[in-house]
């Protein structure tokens, strides 16, 4: 299972900007948590960036795209620089990501310490308007074990609420449907039960993360969720050591 987490693209402490934008946009958007805020280009040009600058020099090594509308037609490229200007000169990453779904993608890269971030996009032609709902640039964390053999769950969320009249009448108030996901770990070290707790300390159940369960088949989806549950722990004694059993819980951001 593989988890991004630490987004160092947050609406504080950074500046963006971009090659184009659209007049109901601001390249900021991208920054924004909402992934139904987005950042649009405009229609003047085939060659579009999004850019951020950022206060601090963390080292990245993942790159998540969330909620856009980029086709396989696109020629998209992950860029990063120490040296100031967009679009970026001097490149320490250039890298293609490639545009397989339109819901999230991603691109992982061996740890990059980058003042300057960029997404660099070539578009079939200048008319055509593409949108980013959330730009995501941390780190990953992969699991050494998959989830237990049934320690996976995923559930479809309804949250309306439907009441009803003393008449007999049902009202309904219709709410955003998500889906919430659950993993369970058995018998694993202290090193890995160490790792899932500085993944959630980093975040909380705050800040978003990106998950996906399988990197191929099935589970390979992508999910822009939030931590809804803290690691739960259970301690026991195996073979003359320490093991845990662990769970996990997500809540999709829609």
């Amino acid at each position: 299972m593989r988890i991004y987490y630490g987004n160092q693209i947050d609406p504080s402490g950074i500046t963006m900007s971009s090659s184009t934008v659209s007049s109901d946009s601001s390249a900021s958007y991208a920054a924004n948590p909402f992934r139904t805020v987005r950042w649009k280009t405009g229609t003047t040009t085939a060659s579009e960036w999004l850019g951020v600058q950022i206060t601090t020099v963390p080292t990245i090594t993942g790159c998540c795209i969330i909620d856009h509308n980029l086709t396989a037609g696109d020629t998209v490229w992950i860029n990063a620089s120490n040296t100031a200007g967009f679009p970026l000169g001097t490149l320490l990453l250039h890298q293609a990501i490639p545009i397989t779904t339109t819901g999230i993608v991603e691109a992982s890269f061996t740890g990059v310490a980058a003042q300057y971030w960029e997404l660099n996009i070539t578009k079939p032609s200048a008319g055509v308007q593409r949108y980013v709902g959330a730009w995501f640039l941390g780190s990953y964390y992969d699991t050494p074990e998959q989830p237990d053999f049934d320690g996976y769950t995923e559930e479809y969320v309804d949250p309306s609420r439907i009441t009803k009249s003393l008449g007999g009448q049902t009202y309904s108030e219709q709410l955003s449907k998500y889906s919430t996901l659950k993993t369970k770990f058995s018998y694993i070290d202290q090193t890995f039960i160490d790792n899932l707790a500085t993944v959630y300390s980093s975040v909380g159940s705050t800040r978003p993360v990106v998950v996906r369960v399988d990197s191929t088949g099935s589970l390979a989806k992508l999910w822009y969720a939030r931590i809804s549950k803290n690691v739960q722990r259970q301690v026991t004694g195996y073979d003359g050591s320490l093991k845990y059993n662990a769970s996990m819980e997500f809540e999709e951001l829609v």
